[in-house]
């Protein structure tokens, strides 16, 4: 458990260091996340050892592992597709990039962690609109546009998977 954890210590640590370092304090999201998932992972050998099983902080890293490609897939996908689509031209450019997912992004999958049994519980809608906003912004991003840079196609279909999840976990039955 102590080298496990001490693991993502450092990376958070390091991020720290380099964010303040460079004093980019938007950045300081990404370390908070990291903690996030450090605290998960602590949880995850608390909650193994002691009941045996450890559904809830399992549920908090993967929470943790989406919301972390959303943030930075969402700063260097739409950055590398706009570099490319310049320099390529392949038939003008209509890329936009800001769609904000920020407020039902870590809503949903908060509500997902807690496990609740309800039918008619939050998480289904807010998995939708998280869902719905994340599909928005992969589609403003031109990625239709980059089939001929397969690296590039790659990670807009590697991003599809977030508002995939989220959809699938709005249809899915709301027992834990």
């Amino acid at each position: 458990m102590l080298i496990d954890c001490s693991f993502l210590s450092l990376v958070a640590a390091a991020a720290a260091r380099e964010i303040i370092a460079g004093k980019k304090w938007n950045n300081l999201s990404v370390v908070l996340l990291i903690l996030v998932l450090l605290g998960g992972n602590l949880t995850f050998h608390l909650e193994a050892h002691f009941e045996g099983a450890a559904e809830i902080s399992i549920r908090v890293g993967i929470a943790v592992v989406v919301l972390l490609i959303s943030l930075i897939g969402g700063r260097i996908i739409p950055s590398f597709t706009r570099n490319w689509l310049v320099r390529e031209n392949p038939g003008g450019c209509r890329y936009r990039s800001r769609v904000s997912t920020c407020w039902p992004s870590p809503s949903a999958p908060s509500r997902w962690c807690s496990g609740s049994l309800h039918p008619n519980d939050t998480r289904t809608g807010l998995s939708v609109i998280a869902g719905v906003l994340h599909l928005i912004r992969l589609g403003r991003w031109a990625g239709d546009r980059t089939g001929r840079e397969r690296l590039l196609l790659i990670l807009h279909v590697g991003y599809a998977f977030v508002p995939l999840g989220f959809l699938l976990n709005a249809a899915a039955p709301s027992a834990s």
